[in-house]
């Protein structure tokens, strides 16, 4: 273990903790804390250096209900490029009020709630340098889901902002926190009071960290020890010393340097005071983020001014509700915090399906299924206990169904998640593509039609879809590379379709198998799929339609001859093809409007 179980014992003091996690320290060249973090740091070689200060310092931050997990890691993939630092001291203007001092009261989260709530409101009224002085003092006397100076959950506190909000610091001073009380704030001030939009938890990994640094300072709690209360200046890393609890603090800015401190640093504002670290600042690597005594960033929280709404509008109703492609992720918001989103899922055939929303940080997520009629089919609101996210598993038969999505807290937002549906069918088929053009069809019924979803399986190999609808002599086509929902032609097992191929693959699918399936024919060249699992000679496929065909076309691109033809009139040696192959379109010029009726229950074992 790093850390020293080993405490010496000077002139017979016990140096003990005076406050839910806060520590005395005598001031003496001799100190045996201080010479113990110094000879650490020089063995591990670390890069800050400590001191000694004549004060205690409380902490304050209490940790969130047990029931709340923990989030999932950021994919980094989500992540935009970002700058190689950040820091809102100097970043187009100083956007970072004054450090205070919080004394011996346990109220770290009230000042980094507050220093946040400062910081946010500069931005958004674009004034660098001029800040609104908010009372602290109304969160510790006030906030009764918290417990004053001893100590607070960020969660409430900026729940409490958001509810209530807070008013100038001359309204309630921070000059007695033991002993005042909310009746002493000013008369009204509920109805004046200054309060954040919304708010959003951050997961704790550098890449969120920083990613939500891009909009502002952010509140974030983390893991103090003995040596931290020591710190002057450098870059702090944990070398020395026991857990004192946990501190809430205002993240301001980040420094990228590769090869050191787990790749850069964040700065970060504290409350003890300007006489304590880097003027009252202090740096902290990017290693302590997974450091398993530190975890900084353990929570955190961002907060939102101004007016914002839901950017995918309108989904508020199952009557508003949109597709849900299989196989296709969909980014959504939920904002204001009483949004829900609604998607509708239309299935062709029977499925497994798997619903499930992941992302970016803050996907606390609550999901429901019904069907067609509203009836609630399942719900869940974390898929595991190491996240926040929700998956719902179930078989559903061909049908249509809705998709419901909230936040799991009332008053809480999420900026981005993600909502994706996995569906397979107990049945599967696969059919090789060559590079290039080819004529092909689904010998079972896809459980979805859109072609992102039957087509996934070849996602990268192909560049363009085109199918021929002969009801209207139109040619229907699919671009890969524009969103699935602007497909205007839809797959299914009646269905022959091209397929260009940039690269050879196969297409593998999943879906019911079909018992009898009727395809409609119009007058003239129709292009059609072949449904069943097995060849059939030309004739006994086309049974139904005897007498009402002339010609059957079939592109091969790997035979010898890639375009072979049936004639129906005419004698054997005159066609090139014989049979119907599952996998293949086909090409059937008919005399007259007929349907094609292709019947399997006797080719299923």
């Amino acid at each position: 273990m790093r850390r020293h179980a080993i405490r010496l014992l000077i002139y017979g003091v016990v140096l003990s903790l005076l406050l839910a996690g806060g520590g005395s320290h005598p001031v003496s060249a001799a100190d045996p804390d201080l010479l113990q973090i110094e000879q650490a740091i020089r063995e591990q070689g670390l890069d800050w250096t400590p001191r000694a200060y004549p004060r205690d310092f409380a902490l304050g931050a209490l940790p969130p209900p047990p029931a709340a997990p923990r989030k999932a890691p950021l994919p980094p993939t989500r992540l935009a490029a970002l700058p190689s630092s950040i820091d809102w001291r100097n970043h187009n203007g100083n956007y970072i009020s004054a450090v205070r001092n919080q004394g011996d009261c346990g109220s770290c989260w009230a000042f980094a709630a507050v220093g946040a709530f400062e910081s946010l409101y500069a931005l958004d009224q674009g004034t660098p340098g001029s800040f609104l002085d908010l009372s602290e003092q109304i969160l510790v006397s006030c906030d009764t889901a918290n417990d004053g100076c001893h100590g607070g959950d960020p969660q409430n506190a900026a729940s409490f902002l958001l509810s209530e909000g807070t008013y100038h610091e001359s309204c309630l001073p921070y000059h007695k926190p033991w002993n005042t009380y909310c009746a002493e704030a000013c008369p009204g001030w509920r109805d004046s009071a200054y309060k954040i939009e919304a708010y959003e938890p951050v997961d704790r990994s550098v890449e969120a960290l920083k990613q939500a640094l891009q909009d502002g300072p952010l509140e974030v709690c983390y893991a103090v020890h003995d040596d931290f209360n020591y710190y002057s200046s450098g870059v702090y890393e944990y070398s020395w010393g026991y857990s004192t609890g946990d501190h809430a603090v205002l993240l301001v800015g980040y420094v990228d340097v590769p090869g050191s401190y787990g790749g850069g640093y964040f700065i970060v504002k504290n409350s003890w005071g300007d006489d304590w670290g880097e003027e009252g600042f202090f740096r902290i690597g990017y290693s302590q983020v997974d450091d398993y005594w530190i975890e900084f960033g353990k929570w955190a929280y961002r907060y939102y001014l101004g007016d914002h709404i839901d950017i995918y509008e309108p989904d508020d109703s199952s009557d508003q509700a949109t597709d849900l492609i299989p196989g296709v992720s969909q980014e959504h918001t939920i904002w204001p915090a009483d949004d829900a989103d609604w998607r509708r899922l239309d299935l062709a055939a029977a499925a497994n399906v798997v619903l499930e929303t992941s992302g970016v940080p803050g996907g606390d997520t609550w999901i429901w299924l019904y069907d067609s009629s509203l009836t609630q089919i399942a719900s869940n609101d974390d898929y595991s206990g190491e996240t926040r996210y929700s998956r719902i598993t179930t078989q559903l038969p061909a049908g249509t169904y809705y998709v419901r999505v909230e936040c799991y807290y009332d008053d809480m937002v999420i900026s981005s998640y993600d909502l994706s549906a996995s569906v397979t069918g107990a049945a599967s088929a696969s059919r090789a593509l060559a590079a290039g053009w080819n004529l092909v069809s689904v010998p079972i019924v896809p459980c979805h039609t859109n072609p992102a979803y039957v087509l996934q399986s070849i996602e990268g190999a192909y560049e363009m879809v085109q199918r021929y609808d002969a009801s209207t002599g139109h040619w229907q086509s699919y671009d890969p590379t524009l969103p699935p929902d602007q497909a205007d032609l839809a797959i299914d097992a009646r269905t022959g379709f091209w397929v260009y191929m940039t690269d050879a693959g196969t297409l593998t699918i999943s879906g019911a198998r079909p018992t009898t399936t009727d395809i409609l024919l119009h007058e003239g060249w129709n292009m059609v799929g072949y449904p069943a699992a097995s060849a059939l000679t030309v004739q006994q496929a086309l049974q139904s339609i005897a007498g009402q065909y002339t010609t059957v076309y079939r592109y091969d691109p790997g035979g010898d001859l890639p375009w072979e033809r049936f004639l129906a009139d005419a004698p054997a040696w005159a066609s090139t093809m014989t049979h119907l192959e599952p996998g293949y379109g086909y090409w059937i010029d008919a005399t007259q409007a007929c349907t094609l009726t292709i019947a399997h229950v006797n080719l299923f074992p």
